[in-house]
């Protein structure tokens, strides 16, 4: 099961160019290193948040198939085009892949759909969301430290399974 945020909108960028504007126009410390045009079937794009690097994944859906999954939610209107970002790595995944979904919807004029919570989001709404995650990460990562710290002074068997985890997310992020 992939987590991930979903783009509805009628029109779409071209580029890694323009959406690297975009996200420039949003003030985001997101930087998407090629301008490569975008797959119409989708994508992966290196980025770095701030000094990390990370990765934003894409890929073009059908909204007929999220409206058939989603019978009961009202999407406003039909949308044309469905751009749907997964987020991995972490914070900088999630945080990545908010700053990245914020910055499409705004420029073409679109909203965005948590398919977790089942909710929509103006890119206003989505700009909130990211000020939070940016504002609460440090606690948590700190929670997330702890927690780990916890559970590896009960054996070693744990913390030998915790640090190859975390070595896996960390090649990953590579």
């Amino acid at each position: 099961m992939s987590i991930e945020i979903l783009v509805l909108s009628d029109t779409q960028l071209n580029s890694a160019g323009e959406w690297q504007s975009a996200i420039n126009v949003e003030g985001f410390p997101l930087h998407i290193v090629d301008n490569t045009p975008l797959d119409g079937r989708g994508g992966s794009l290196i980025a770095h948040l701030r000094e990390n690097k990370t990765c934003i994944e894409y890929r073009f859906e059908d909204f007929d198939r999220l409206k058939d999954s989603y019978k009961e939610k009202n999407f406003g209107r039909d949308w044309k085009y469905l751009l749907a970002i997964p987020w991995i790595q972490g914070f900088d995944g999630v945080t990545a892949a908010w700053m990245a979904a914020t910055a499409y919807a705004r420029a073409t004029d679109g909203v965005i759909f948590d398919p977790q919570e089942g909710k929509l989001f103006s890119p206003v709404e989505a700009f909130n969301i990211i000020q939070d995650l940016e504002r609460t990460r440090p606690e948590a990562e700190k929670m997330l430290r702890n927690r780990v710290e916890q559970l590896s002074a009960k054996s070693p068997e744990i913390r030998a399974a915790l640090q190859a985890f975390m070595q896996r997310r960390s090649n990953k992020s590579s």
